[in-house]
C-alpha cells in the first residue's frame, strides 16, 4: 500500500505509515501487549525503513488504533514438514534485518490492535491489508508465526499436579492445536482468528519458537496459499 493509497471503512482509514507516527505506533504496542512481548521503537523504526510498503496502520479520526508490519522472505512449501525456525530468526529479532525484497512470500511480523478498538474486527482488516499487499507484489504465500496463548491454561486443567514435559508436551501441543471447540472452530483464541476469520491454512508446529509461558514456548507456522492465483 503506498502512502497515497487508502482503504475507507466506516469510521476508519488504513494507510501506510511512516516514522512521523512512531509515538503513536508504541502507544497502541504497549497497549495491545504486556511489557515482554512490546517491541521497541528502534525496531518499528528499522521495519518502516527497510520495509515501509509492509507497515500499515489503521485510524479512527486521526488516531492510530492499529498496526501490522511485514517483510519478504523465501517460502517453500515443500520444507514444511521440518520448519522450525523461531520467529527471531525468520525477522532478526524484529529488526527484519533479513528483508529479502526477491522473495517469494510475505512475512507478517506482527500485529496489534489498542485496546480501545479491540473486538471491532480491526485485527482482520489488517491482516487482508497485508494480504491485498502480497497480491499486489504478486506473491506466492503470505506467512505468520501464531501463538497458542490458551496452551497452558488448558495444559493446567488436564494436568492439576505437574505439567508434562519432553515428548508428551509435544504430544499435547499437537493435540491442543487441533481441538475443536462444539461450532467446529479451533479452540485455541489466536489459532482461531487466524484460521477461521483469517482463512489461513494450519502449517507446522513449532517448538521454542519464542519465550512465551502461555503458550509453553510454542509457535504455529501458518500460511495463506496464493500460487497458480495469478494470470
Amino acid at each position: 500500500m503506498s502512502s497515497l493509497e487508502q482503504k475507507e471503512m466506516s469510521s476508519f482509514n488504513i494507510r501506510s505509515l511512516s516514522k512521523k507516527d512512531l509515538t503513536q505506533i508504541m502507544a497502541v504496542e504497549r497497549s495491545a501487549w504486556e511489557p515482554e512481548w512490546q517491541a521497541s521503537k528502534d525496531k518499528f523504526a528499522a521495519r518502516i525503513k527497510t520495509f515501509p510498503k509492509g507497515a500499515i496502520g489503521i485510524f479512527s479520526k486521526g488516531q492510530l488504533a492499529g498496526v501490522t508490519t511485514s517483510m519478504m522472505f523465501d517460502f517453500d512449501i515443500k520444507e514444511l514438514p521440518g520448519f522450525q525456525k523461531p520467529w527471531e530468526e525468520i525477522t532478526g529479532d524484529g529488526y527484519i534485518n533479513t528483508h529479502n525484497p526477491k522473495g517469494n512470500a510475505l512475512y507478517i511480523v506482527s500485529v496489534a490492535v489498542h485496546e480501545d478498538f479491540q473486538g471491532q474486527g480491526l485485527g482482520t482488516e489488517l491482516v487482508v491489508a497485508q494480504k491485498d499487499l502480497a497480491r499486489r507484489k504478486k506473491l506466492d504465500f503470505v506467512v505468520l508465526g501464531a501463538r497458542m496463548p490458551g496452551f497452558r491454561e488448558y495444559l493446567t486443567k488436564k494436568y492439576p499436579s505437574q505439567l508434562p514435559i519432553g515428548k508428551e508436551l509435544r504430544r499435547e501441543a499437537k493435540i491442543y492445536l487441533f481441538s475443536k471447540r462444539d461450532d467446529g472452530k479451533p479452540l485455541d483464541p489466536e489459532i482461531r482468528f487466524y484460521h477461521s476469520y483469517c482463512d489461513f491454512e494450519i502449517g507446522k508446529l513449532i517448538e521454542d519458537f519464542g519465550p512465551d509461558e502461555a503458550s509453553c514456548n510454542f509457535g504455529v507456522l501458518v500460511f495463506w496459499n496464493l500460487q497458480g492465483q495469478y494470470p
